[in-house]
């Protein structure tokens, strides 16, 4: 027997001996162990983003429309629209001004977080 034929059959009893399939279930596992870790990371790191910026949940001062617009990226008549229509964030009135609280503007954004466009 030549040596190309010994290092054929070497190498065809090689791969028999090989459990591919545990291959490949280590190779998932092993994705998902390293997706996963990045996942705890970018949690443990928004909680620590959090912590560092905090907004008070008594936070008592009001804003007016155009400091509420300008958080929102929207114009004031856009604003003022949504409040005629119901929409957008709650607002107090104090006579004949409208402003808004900023803990409602910060649950106003945070209750309007989506992953995707579809509804």
């Amino acid at each position: 027997m030549n040596l190309n034929k010994v290092i054929e059959q070497t190498i065809i009893q090689a791969v028999r001996e090989v459990d591919v399939e545990s291959l490949i279930k280590n190779e998932v596992k092993e994705i998902l162990v390293q997706n996963l870790k990045e996942s705890i990371h970018d949690c443990l790191q928004n909680i620590n983003n959090t912590k560092m910026n905090p907004t008070p949940v008594n936070d008592k001062r009001l804003l007016n429309e155009h400091e509420v617009a300008e958080i929102l990226n929207i114009s004031a008549p856009t604003l003022r629209k949504w409040r005629w229509e119901g929409k957008g964030p709650q607002f107090v009135k104090i006579g004949h001004r409208v402003a808004y609280k900023v803990g409602e503007i910060d649950s106003y954004i945070n209750n309007n977080v989506h992953e995707n466009t579809c509804y």
